[in-house]
């Protein structure tokens, strides 16, 4: 766009031309599965060209990933906020999730509640930043030569290895395009309800493209009438499922294909099914199903009634849960962890499916269960309106820390790098120390102080 045509009503026609020319290429042959076709620029001509002329000062060709990832999570987590009442993982409690399972480029992913995708977006910036490690480039700080050259296996781990599902076809679409954004793996959202996944009287055809997609899938798709719902296949689940009493989840076909779907009996068996079941309950059944025996796990966030409560019910699926996985690490969350979005008491729960040969010749101390990880996340980078809360020492001051710039850049003379020093505040966040420490406690090493 020219410096100044935008200043006539002839140039802005003409750049309104031009932007619903791309419109359309990409709607309908660059990014067709991101799009449904029936989508269109509602802007008046004069607004549209404000926000071009706006966008046009930077290069998002350029940008980092993950800035460009956070940019459009902040848009879309705005507008489908206020428009559908749903709310999403914060990012960095995401990264913390990630960090500690530590998903590599041969790992086999999937999220069942996707969202925007953000799950999915950070697993495939980590395994970006150790394809970038592996060829000898900078993970921070990647200059274009060194993009270039992870680019094919980047697209092809996206392509192959990270999955997700969403009920919303709205939410899918933002999941699809939040892909994009990151370096294209957008054709692995799916729109169904994954509870009903494998409940032959709630199947649909998107279903089935998902099935016979994912590696290794398909064979117990095909038995899933005699099976029960067994698709264990992935070797890693990051989710944060609906969760709540007024939504729950009361249809008698998907109900009775899970076991929490039943009361319990006091040796722990199937009793009279439940009439409703609120959806995190059922989530935790579905995403151990989905997890391969022995070595899939999961990081979860659940409200912090399940893990607590007192009662026969909750106490029934506490039970099922240490009996049919193995407890990892369990983060406590504070009550402004998804504030000012919504007021909720959470943790974040790891736990690693159990392989069938685990209960056979069980002693009387019963299951096996290793030391578990636990920690409470006192800050979390917000406070309960959503404002930053910085680093503050006893005094209630700000503490400013040395720190130090690093820039990377390239030219036809090679790569060059640029250090400078300054003085800066920090971010109140727990979360990445609780990460690191959990890598330090599965290799058996001491912990840091904070």
């Amino acid at each position: 766009m020219g410096a100044t045509e935008a200043n006539t009503e002839e140039g802005r026609k003409r750049v309104v031309e031009r932007i619903n020319r791309l419109f359309e290429r990409v709607k309908n042959e660059e990014y067709k599965d991101v799009f449904d076709g029936s989508e269109r620029i509602e802007l008046n001509d004069r607004a549209l060209v404000f926000v071009a002329t706006e966008i046009s000062r930077y290069s998002l060709l350029g940008t980092d990933t993950d800035a460009k990832g956070l940019a459009y999570e902040a848009i879309t987590s705005n507008t489908l906020k206020r428009e559908r009442g749903q709310f999403f993982t914060p990012r960095n409690m995401i990264r913390m999730m990630v960090e500690m399972i530590d998903p590599g480029p041969n790992d086999l992913i999937l999220d069942p509640a996707c969202g925007s995708g953000g799950f999915l977006v950070i697993v495939l910036n980590h395994v970006r930043r150790k394809l970038l490690a592996e060829a000898g480039g900078d993970p921070d700080l990647p200059v274009p030569s060194e993009r270039k050259r992870i680019e094919l296996k980047l697209k092809e781990y996206a392509r192959n290895k990270i999955w997700g599902i969403d009920v919303d076809p709205d939410l899918r679409k933002a999941a699809r395009m939040n892909m994009v954004m990151n370096e294209d793996g957008h054709g692995n959202i799916f729109c169904f309800n994954s509870l009903e996944f494998g409940v032959p009287e709630r199947e649909v055809p998107e279903m089935e493209q998902f099935a016979t997609g994912v590696p290794g899938l398909a064979e117990l798709w095909n038995r899933r009438n005699t099976s029960s719902r067994e698709f264990g296949v992935f070797d890693f689940i990051f989710t944060n499922p609906p969760f709540g009493s007024k939504i729950p989840i009361t249809d008698r076909a998907v109900l009775q294909t899970l076991d929490l779907g039943y009361r319990a009996n006091e040796s722990g068996l199937r009793s009279s099914p439940h009439k409703k079941v609120p959806p995190e309950i059922l989530f935790i059944e579905l995403c151990c199903k989905f997890l391969k025996p022995g070595t899939g796990k999961m990081a979860i966030v659940l409200p912090d009634g399940i893990l607590g409560n007192p009662g026969k019910d909750m106490e029934a699926v506490r039970v099922w849960m240490l009996r049919e996985m193995e407890l990892l690490a369990s983060i406590d969350l504070p009550a402004e962890a998804f504030l000012p979005q919504v007021s909720v008491q959470a943790s974040c729960v790891f736990l690693r499916r159990r392989h069938p040969d685990e209960f056979m010749g069980t002693g009387p101390a019963g299951l096996t269960q290793q030391p578990v990880f636990m920690a409470i996340a006192e800050k979390v980078g917000h406070g309960r309106r959503g404002e930053p809360v910085l680093v503050r020492g006893e005094d209630g001051r700000e503490i400013i820390f040395d720190d130090e710039d690093r820039v990377r850049w390239e030219d036809e003379h090679g790569i060059h790098e640029d250090r400078q020093r300054r003085k800066v505040t920090r971010i109140a966040d727990d979360l990445p120390w609780i990460a690191a420490q959990y890598r330090k406690h599965i290799q058996g090493l001491p912990f840091e102080e904070e």
